[in-house]
């Protein structure tokens, strides 16, 4: 049975240019946002170092494990944002691996009292490679001689450089944006073929954060509720997550929808929903730390054993002084 799984993820993997992104998701959207859109560089005031662990499906032998390092910073001089980013992603025991190395910016338009608008953008390098040696093919199942599966597989990297745009606007409660990626659209294939290149994704982000009480002017605390939504969209694949968090400083707790198929050709081929995800989040001073899982609910349910997820969140002090007069704009979206 193990085998059978192997060898329909790599041949989806392989043979279906939609599917061959590999694109990094993380169920906390909100601890590590620059993934989704490079407008959120320098989110905050300080500089801020986050980390994140996913581990999918489990129950499939560590099927997917993605890691995240993530480095911003907001320099009020230049009224901009400045990050880096590391990420990788492992896809079965083929080692089918994506590894990113990302630099963000952002840029920060006042637009009137309430509104501001924060275009961004990112530029990657990544390298994709695969060890073709742990595959299972089927002439390896059937026991055939000659095993010619492996003939002309003698590529196993593959480097490319990406860029990315976005823009965001948002206010002390409301926020909305649209990220396009790929916009190179680089062949990422180890056949050199043209199917292989990264078809472009578009993202359309948003949220409203509700105060319920203010409990501390000077340390900024308030009972809050936020509700977000988040929709990808790339070649035939869409989807549509919806979430909301309750917040009271310093826990955070939340539920997400994953997997609502808007366009009507890829509904016909999809569960109506994915996941329902439950997100926890504790501070502790300037560590955001947080915990999320998974609950499938598609047709690998009884197998798949959910996603686990955590992340931290540090933020330390810039050269801001405290002194400075100039108002920094914050986005009301919940970043623990």
């Amino acid at each position: 049975m193990r085998h059978k799984v192997y060898l329909i993820l790599v041949f989806f993997l392989l043979s279906y240019p939609q599917l061959q992104a590999q694109n990094y998701i993380f169920s906390q959207t909100y601890s590590s946002p620059t993934i989704v859109s490079p407008s959120f560089t320098g989110l905050v005031s300080k500089n801020r170092l986050a980390l994140n662990f996913r581990d999918q499906w489990p129950g499939l032998n560590h099927t997917y494990v993605t890691y995240a390092l993530t480095y911003d910073h907001f320099s009020r001089k230049l009224n901009s944002g400045f990050g880096f980013q590391l990420l990788k992603d492992k896809a079965g025991d083929g080692d089918l691996a994506v590894t990113s190395a990302n630099f963000l910016y952002s840029y920060n338009l006042k637009i009137n009292k309430k509104w501001f608008v924060r275009p961004g953008f990112s530029f990657t390098y990544s390298e994709r490679s695969i060890n073709f040696g742990k595959l299972i093919f089927p002439d390896m199942l059937l026991n055939t001689k000659p095993v010619t599966s492996e003939t002309g597989l003698d590529i196993n990297k593959r480097q490319y450089i990406d860029v990315n745009v976005s823009t965001l606007a948002y206010s002390s409660k409301y926020w909305a944006g649209v990220t396009v990626e790929h916009l190179l659209r680089p062949n990422q294939g180890f056949i050199g073929s043209e199917s292989a290149r990264l078809p472009m994704r578009y993202i359309l982000l948003g949220g409203a954060t509700i105060p319920i009480r203010q409990r501390s002017r000077r340390l900024r605390q308030q009972d809050a509720v936020t509700f977000t939504a988040l929709y990808r969209m790339q070649q035939f694949q869409d989807q549509l997550d919806l979430g909301a968090y309750y917040t009271k400083s310093p826990f955070v707790v939340g539920l997400w929808l994953r997997g609502f198929p808007l366009v009507a050709g890829f509904t016909e081929k999809a569960n109506i929903m994915d996941a329902i995800i439950l997100l926890f989040g504790y501070s502790v001073g300037e560590m955001n730390i947080g915990y999320s899982f998974d609950f499938t609910v598609s047709n690998l349910m009884s197998q798949s054993q959910g996603a686990h997820e955590i992340s931290l969140v540090y933020k330390f002090r810039s050269e801001v002084r405290r002194n400075s007069r100039k108002k920094y704009a914050a986005i009301p979206c919940p970043g623990f």
